[in-house]
């Protein structure tokens, strides 16, 4: 369970992508699977069943002990229109990785709403000139 460079994470991406020709689609599953077997995230998110909780409180927790570097800041939360608004600040590292983490928001959301179609969509992003990249996650 030791660290590595979070800069390697695009790097492998991106030869996978090359290697096996893989599409964005393909790397956001990759995002959206990554959770499943992530140790950490199943041991601090299902124990919460409040989605409000592991959104405001517990998804910054989350980040640290995953990432050295950057930020994730829970913008709003809408449970009754079904869906929420998450920001990642200083984690600049490529265009792939955007894909990526779109998915993995998306794993994380199903775990906590089983039974729900999940979306996510990036709707800003620092790689095309806003100062942040922003994820609108929703659930049908």
């Amino acid at each position: 369970m030791t660290f590595y460079p979070i800069g390697l994470r695009p790097l492998s991406l991106l030869v996978v992508r090359e290697l096996f020709n893989f599409d964005d689609s393909t790397i956001k599953k990759m995002g959206f699977f990554a959770t499943k077997s992530s140790f950490i995230i199943r041991i601090f998110v299902l124990p919460f069943l409040s989605l409000k909780k592991v959104f405001f409180e517990e998804a910054p927790k989350i980040w640290k002990k995953h990432f050295t570097i950057g930020q994730i800041l829970p913008v709003e939360l809408n449970e009754e229109k079904r869906y929420g608004i998450l920001r990642v600040k200083n984690l600049n590292l490529h265009p792939i990785y955007c894909i990526y983490l779109a998915g993995y928001f998306c794993g994380i959301l199903e775990m906590l709403l089983r039974g729900y179609k999940i979306s996510c969509k990036e709707t800003k992003c620092f790689f095309r000139g806003d100062e942040y990249h922003e994820y609108l996650l929703e659930w049908r």
